[in-house]
């Protein structure tokens, strides 16, 4: 059985409150981190199975797309069980893995009688109340092994949440398992980003206090930006994630993972296409600037946080000077000379205290997120190319096949020719085999590419917004940085100006 021991002196202190928009970049002093202490429990997660194949073209297309990462040959046979011609089941297996047959909008609040504020929109479009937080870091042990598990609470109105109230465990692995889940089944949404997995900068133990600390926080905010969006809200996993017990979950991730195997099969479908589109490789571009920069902003933001610092050092240095000299002086004139410039030392050393907590707390995270929302938006656009190579793979697929049966029929030698034989009945067969694979292939370019279409549709605007969005809290930052450094010195002329005896000026 696994040892706990709770993680001291870490905040724990949340409020309780809607979820700020998904492309919202909190400050680190905004999310605080306490739950409420009222018994809560966990559920197991209740799943619900399709049992009707669907009837017409539509829903047709979109389930032809979940074979078009299969092998080419066995598309055939794939059709064939869809159209009926297998088991009842077959077209069940064909729906989307992430398809919820709950429907989270029924559960929405209703309103009567007056107009609904902006924020009962909000919880209206992603389907009712889901608060999530993240808190209390507790580090686990076992015979392999040292880790931390954080605490992940769950209130919520919705209907597919067999409780309102849900309280489980989760580690850092398990937040990625859900960030990987959502890329792969809404690889058209901006999916936020997480903490790194490497130590944090100046942090080399990551079992310390503060490193937990600030990794609780930015877990945090990507669990509340997820079920803030109105699409991921409704993920199936989301689901799991927030339901499942730690024992049961830790069995659904590992089944769903083979490890570096599935990991490394997965980048090799983010296969680059022939030609891109000049907005997305703009927008690709404008994102690696944008990544360039705000590492520029986190290390001189760094820097003078480290100059601040160094000030507080020399004070801490000059201070028991002065207190010892000031002790010792008979001169009274003098001793109060050195009492005044002892208080302004020390008001002094507060303010670039003041100003080093800012810049660490409140700006450079700032600048942190943005670097990893810029290669977040870089994911997404990869996605977007993986499809668009999808789709051209598709078609040189056909045009390849077609050109073989031009060749077949013309009685060219082809090396398939070779190995089956070149008899005029051998070759009407292998001329029929070709044409029903390009029609198969036809109608998975055609799912593929209305796949693409929507994908591109959903990622303009998922980017749109963040663009937006970011703009102005960029904007917001960098007036607080404004107003925290005027602060700073203002604060540092007041200081001096009370610790002489005689006007500045003079």
């Amino acid at each position: 059985m696994d040892s706990q021991s709770n993680i001291e002196n870490v905040p724990v202190t949340v409020p309780v409150s809607v979820p700020t928009p998904v492309t919202d970049v909190p400050e680190l002093d905004d999310v605080s981190l306490e739950v409420p202490t009222e018994p809560v429990g966990s559920v197991e997660d209740p799943e619900a199975d399709k049992e009707n194949s669907p009837e017409n073209e539509e829903d047709r297309d979109e389930n032809v797309s979940k074979i078009l990462n299969r092998n080419y040959y066995q598309i055939a046979h794939d059709l064939q069980q869809h159209d009926g011609g297998g088991d009842n089941d077959a077209s069940a297996s064909l729906l989307p893995e992430d398809e919820d047959p709950l429907d989270a909008s029924s559960s929405a609040p209703k309103t009567t009688n007056h107009v609904n504020t902006e924020e009962e929109e909000h919880l209206d479009a992603i389907g009712g109340l889901l608060e999530v937080i993240v808190a209390n870091p507790e580090k686990s042990q076992t015979p392999m092994e040292s880790y931390i598990t954080y605490e992940v609470k769950t209130e919520t109105a919705r209907l597919e949440y067999a409780a309102s109230s849900l309280c489980i465990r989760r580690r850092f692995q398990d937040f990625i398992w859900l960030k990987e889940k959502l890329e792969t089944h809404h690889p058209g949404c901006l999916i936020p980003p997480l903490p790194s997995k490497q130590h944090m900068k100046g942090i080399l133990d990551k079992f310390s206090v503060e490193f937990v600390r600030k990794r609780c926080i930015q877990l945090n905010a990507f669990v509340r930006r997820v079920s803030a969006h109105q699409k991921l809200t409704r993920s199936k996993f989301l689901r799991k994630f927030l339901t499942l017990p730690s024992s049961d979950f830790t069995l659904v991730r590992k089944s769903d993972s083979s490890g570096f195997a599935s990991r490394l099969t997965n980048m090799t479908k983010l296969i680059a296409p022939l030609t891109i589109k000049p907005k997305w490789t703009a927008e690709s571009e404008t994102q690696e600037k944008l990544q360039h920069r705000m590492e520029s902003l986190e290390r001189n933001t760094e820097a003078l946080a480290n100059i601040s610092q160094k000030h507080i050092d020399y004070y801490d240095l000059l201070l028991p000077s002065i207190i010892n000299w000031e002790k010792s002086e008979t001169k009274e004139d003098l001793c109060n000379s050195l009492s005044k410039f002892r208080v302004a030392t020390t008001g002094s050393k507060e303010c670039a205290e003041s100003l080093n907590s800012k810049l660490i707390e409140k700006i450079q995270p700032s600048f942190t997120e943005y670097g990893r929302y810029s290669d977040s938006v870089k994911r997404l656009l990869k996605r977007r190319d993986a499809a668009q190579a999808e789709v051209e793979d598709f078609q040189e697929t056909i045009a390849s096949k077609k050109a073989d049966e031009n060749a077949t029929r013309l009685g060219k030698f082809t090396i398939a020719g070779m190995l089956s034989g070149n008899s005029e009945s051998q070759r009407q067969e292998r001329i029929s085999k070709l044409q029903v694979e390009v029609k198969e292939f036809e109608v998975a370019e055609k799912c593929a590419a209305k796949n693409l279409d929507n994908l591109e549709e959903e990622a303009k605007d998922e980017i749109l917004k963040y663009n937006q969005q970011r703009a102005r809290n960029m904007a917001d930052v960098f007036s607080k940085f404004a107003q925290y450094q005027a602060s700073y010195y203002e604060d540092m002329a007041k200081t001096w100006r009370n610790g002489t005896s005689t006007d500045l000026g003079e």
